[in-house]
């Protein structure tokens, strides 16, 4: 979703829950819900920070066991040469 839109950023998750309706057992797989993917990237072109929610559906054996959903915050890319790089933020 990002690069789609060619921005970057430092991504947190936020808050997360974990919904479980049976074991996984065998090979785990996950599979993101990009139709539950919501949020504001509009924000994080302005240089101001994001926030995103999505849900990701976890399986073993080809059966839905659990349901992933996270709140991340995307904090704008920060300029080349910021202070933090070594600039000197009183010039």
């Amino acid at each position: 979703m990002l690069r789609e839109r060619h921005l970057g950023g430092t991504i947190i998750l936020a808050d997360a829950h974990i919904r479980y309706s049976q074991p996984i057992s065998g090979r785990p797989s996950a599979i993101a819900d990009l139709g539950s993917l919501s949020g504001d990237l509009d924000r994080l072109a302005r240089g101001r920070k994001a926030r995103v929610q999505m849900q990701v559906e976890l399986f073993g054996d080809d059966k839905q066991g659990a349901v992933f959903e996270g709140i991340y915050i995307v904090l704008p890319a920060k300029p080349f040469g910021s202070y933090e790089e070594g600039g000197n933020e009183e010039e």
